[in-house]
């Protein structure tokens, strides 16, 4: 596999998503930043380059940010002085 081409995105989200599914950010839908609960995003079924290269001997593993509901807890345990923002 060689990648001969990159162009960034607006922000880390739709970046990190064409990188993962080595699809453009208007294929793949994640353009924005999401916001837990709203219906957008992949579905657990939606194919990576790595889970398509896995059965040919590839031993790939995703490293990824998470934004989950921990990241909005962490600033209140971290940094309490700073509260949400």
């Amino acid at each position: 596999m060689r990648f001969t081409d990159s162009h960034g995105e607006q922000n880390c989200t739709a970046g990190r998503a064409a990188f993962i599914s080595g699809q453009s950010v208007y294929r793949t839908g994640m353009s924005k930043v999401g916001v837990p609960g709203v219906d957008i995003g992949w579905a657990a079924e939606d194919p990576t380059i790595a889970k398509l290269r896995t059965p040919l001997g590839y031993a790939i593993d995703e490293i990824v940010k998470k934004l989950n509901e921990f990241l909005a807890r962490a600033v209140d345990t971290v940094a309490p002085e700073r509260g949400r923002r």
